[in-house]
């Protein structure tokens, strides 16, 4: 996805160039490109989720499962695995596979360390202690002497299933679903359906990539206008070159940050 907004933009300037009769190079030209967050929702496919967890996208249509990451899975496990999305996939049908690694955990930490916080006394104070220990970590990495950027994190697996809306059958998506969800129940896999509250989430922490954020942001959903919309909360500008996005933003409190989005693509 990012690639393609990043291509349709240079498209869409490359045009705008001619006709205002620029003469510089292209990259010279996109080097000045920057994106706000109003312009890039309208550039987002989004549109809605509907009450049984089906999406509906621009062009496309289908639904999302969150999984637990198969932990220690061996190669049987892969092989299996594989092969039910090789062999049962309908025609037409397309698969995505996000692993997504965060530092956004400050929730977990505490809630592992609410029974000390609920003793007080000394109890809470180490409470706390670890607290602040732990989700340094997160941000900076446990100390140690080999320099080994050991950074505390979470893992967060999704699948996404869709087809082209012409292919669009709603009994024959459910059908699928079923099958699909019974399969993964059989392999020992963890799941749940992707609702809009995760999805939000998600991909708000794709589009604002605050490396200081420790928990993930409110989500607030008008069904009156289209999913696209309800990604575009804070202060994020965007500046696109020919190989990266980089996300200018500042957080509730107004601190500032920066990160890079690098679009990695293997070609044989």
């Amino acid at each position: 996805m990012l690639q393609d907004f990043i291509e349709e933009t240079k498209v869409i300037f490359s045009k705008l160039k001619t006709s205002m009769g620029i003469a510089d190079e292209s990259k010279k030209f996109l080097d000045a490109l920057k994106i706000e967050l109003p312009a890039l929702a309208h550039a987002l496919p989004y549109e809605s989720i509907d009450e049984d967890l089906l999406f509906f996208n621009k062009s496309s249509t289908g639904f999302g499962l969150q999984l637990l990451p198969a932990i220690g899975a061996d190669e049987a496990m892969v092989k299996s695995l594989a092969g039910m999305l090789q062999n049962k996939l309908p025609d037409g049908m397309d698969c995505s596979v996000m692993l997504f690694k965060h530092h956004r955990i400050a929730p977990q930490i505490a809630h592992g360390l609410q029974p000390m916080f609920d003793k007080g006394g000394i109890y809470r104070e180490l409470a706390e202690l670890s607290l602040e220990y732990h989700q340094k970590a997160s941000l900076e990495g446990y100390a140690n002497g080999r320099n080994i950027p050991a950074r505390l994190g979470d893992y967060k697996l999704y699948l996404f299933f869709s087809c082209a809306p012409s292919l669009f059958q709603k009994p024959q998506m459910l059908e699928y679903r079923e099958a699909l969800e019974s399969e993964l129940r059989v392999a020992g896999l963890c799941f749940v359906r992707l609702g809009v509250g995760e999805f939000v989430r998600f991909v708000k922490a794709i589009l604002h990539p605050n490396p200081k954020a420790l928990s993930f942001s409110d989500v607030y959903v008008d069904e009156e206008f289209p999913l696209s919309e309800a990604l575009m909360t804070g202060n994020t500008l965007y500046e696109i070159d020919d190989n990266a996005v980089t996300a200018h933003l500042s957080d509730e409190q107004g601190l500032h940050a920066k990160a890079k989005i690098i679009n990695c693509q293997l070609e044989r």
